[in-house]
């Protein structure tokens, strides 16, 4: 009897805290992110990879030829959320990540803002910038990117 009480106790933590980790992502305060670039930019979609290329500093040309501006928006939980499901990184392990290609000398670090707000005033300013905000305040300054397979 004993056995078998810890074996559900067991099976209910699992059931717990794989449920309560993907609820984490799927409703964490109904924030979502989109990815945002200039309205005069010619890129209107891309796939996961190639954003995920862009935020490591991988990809540093648009295909015009122009130096990409990234622009990383430290703002949680949005920030939280595309780093996990674009980049499979904690924000931790991209700011690591960053510092790591800073002192290697293979790439300098990208713009580092606090807020939505200050994200969407960057870019809709600099045409070639690009970064993440919540789906909650884009407004028409700035133009979605659509996330492709």
């Amino acid at each position: 009897m004993a056995a078998n009480l810890r074996v559900i106790t067991i099976a209910l933590l699992l059931t717990l805290l794989l449920w309560g980790g993907m609820t984490g992502v799927l409703f964490a305060d109904e924030t979502k992110f989109a990815v945002v670039v200039h309205p005069e930019q010619s890129i209107s979609a891309l796939s996961g990879n190639e954003i995920k290329r862009l935020f490591l500093g991988k990809m540093k040309k648009w295909p015009g030829g122009n130096a990409v501006h990234l622009v990383i928006n430290t703002a949680e939980p949005t920030q939280g959320l595309f780093t996990r499901k674009i980049l499979h990184k904690t924000p931790r392990q991209l700011a690591v990540y960053w510092r790591k290609s800073l002192y290697s000398g293979r790439s300098m670090l990208p713009l580092f803002l606090a807020d939505d707000q200050q994200v969407l005033d960057y870019v809709a300013n600099h045409r070639d910038a690009v970064s993440v905000v919540s789906t909650q305040v884009v407004d028409q300054r700035v133009k979605i990117v659509d996330i492709q397979p």
